[in-house]
Formats: C-alpha cells, sequence, structure tokens
C-alpha cells in the first residue's frame, strides 16, 4: 500500500473573478511524484472555484 502526498501550488493568474473582479489564484494539486491531481482557479475574496479541464496523471511544468 502506497501513501500519496499532495502539495497544492498556489500563483496568482491574469484573470479576475466574474463575482467581485479580484485576481484570481491558479492552484495545482500536486502528487509526491510531481504529477497533477487537479487544478483550478479560485478567487481568495470570496472563495469561488472555477474547475479546469481534467488533469489527472499529467506531468507538472513549471515556468518562472
Amino acid at each position: 500500500m502506497s501513501i500519496v502526498k499532495e502539495e497544492a501550488q498556489v500563483r496568482k493568474s491574469l484573470f479576475t473573478c466574474h463575482q467581485c473582479g479580484s485576481q484570481l489564484n491558479y492552484v495545482q494539486v500536486l502528487t509526491n511524484d510531481l504529477h497533477i491531481k487537479e487544478d483550478f482557479f479560485e478567487c481568495p475574496i470570496c472563495n469561488n472555484r472555477i474547475d479546469s479541464v481534467d488533469l489527472h496523471n499529467e506531468s507538472a511544468e513549471f515556468y518562472d
């Protein structure tokens, strides 16, 4: 039995919330082997969540 540790990466996005106009966060929930379990946009002010396309088991790539 393997234990999967999840880690969330949060970044500011260029998109704004359609409810309050705040800048949305882009959230990626990763497994311990750096695969994306889920990703979504979330408003830090009103907690509105916008799910993105299903990305289960895709490799995560980070650009700075």
